[in-house]
């Protein structure tokens, strides 16, 4: 059982550091009228793999046997 938390937080933390690098590769733009066009939903979105990441590893850090 430890085996799928330890899988599910290597899955979080790639998709944590792929939403970070994805959000610093984007350029940021302006249109016609000033608006500042950025990916910011990446942000959040990051944080939360990363946060869903340690507590998989803990998961299976405590599980283990």
């Amino acid at each position: 059982m430890h085996r799928t938390y330890l899988a599910a937080a290597i899955v979080c933390a790639l998709l944590s550091a792929l939403c970070f690098v994805g959000f610093k590769a984007t350029p940021a733009t302006l249109d016609a009228n000033g608006v500042l066009h950025e990916p910011f939903g990446l942000i959040p979105l990051g944080y939360l793999c990363t946060l869903l990441a340690v507590v998989s590893f803990g998961l299976a850090w405590l599980r283990r046997k």
